[in-house]
């Protein structure tokens, strides 16, 4: 996360799974429904560690 580059460990193959299987609407917004619950958690995790990489940095 320090770079800005998320890495997967061979044994996240559900999560890596999860985010390509999303896809977008003919709108170019995201379809929800091709979204499951490992990338939304994965999402989440990466959001909410960038956060907290911000606000050490303004700390």
């Amino acid at each position: 996360m320090r770079l800005g580059i998320v890495k997967f460990s061979i044994e996240s193959k559900k999560s890596v799974k999860g985010l390509l299987n999303a896809r977008m609407a003919p709108n170019n917004r995201v379809n929800f429904h091709t979204i499951n619950e490992m990338a939304r958690l994965t999402a989440n995790t990466v959001a909410n560690m960038d956060e907290r990489k911000n606000k050490n940095i303004e700390e």
